[in-house]
């Protein structure tokens, strides 16, 4: 998934996104579009955490953590957050580990959990 579908599909849940980090360019901050809340971040992850030699693009998205402990379990792909709660965040690599159509699920549930705290 590249960052003009991440953008693309906030857009047609109803969301928003903005760069609140001027110092770097190409990272956005996705909000629920009725309470502005964050339901993800669309960010460049340090090589270190990826487990590499070079930096990659990813996201972090709201998780439940009954579910984050399943999708880690299942895609090696789906880390705990870069640099957030890791209890209720997870960090989705978008290096084709995990498949379109499952980060597009994980994008809409991440919409609908901060939509439910309004």
């Amino acid at each position: 998934m590249q960052v003009k579908d991440v953008l693309e599909l906030t857009k047609a849940l109803g969301g928003t996104y903005d760069n609140p980090f001027s110092r770097q360019d190409g990272e956005y901050v996705l909000r629920n579009g009725k309470s502005g809340k964050w339901f993800g971040i669309y960010l460049r992850l340090p090589a270190w955490f990826c487990g590499g030699e070079r930096s990659e693009t990813g996201l972090n998205l709201k998780c439940l953590p009954e579910i984050s402990a399943l999708l880690r379990g299942e895609y090696a792909g789906i880390l705990p957050a870069y640099h957030m709660n890791k209890e209720h965040w997870i960090t989705v690599r978008l290096d084709g580990s995990v498949p379109d159509e499952m980060i597009a699920d994980l994008m809409r549930s991440a919409y609908d959990i901060v939509d439910k705290k309004r």
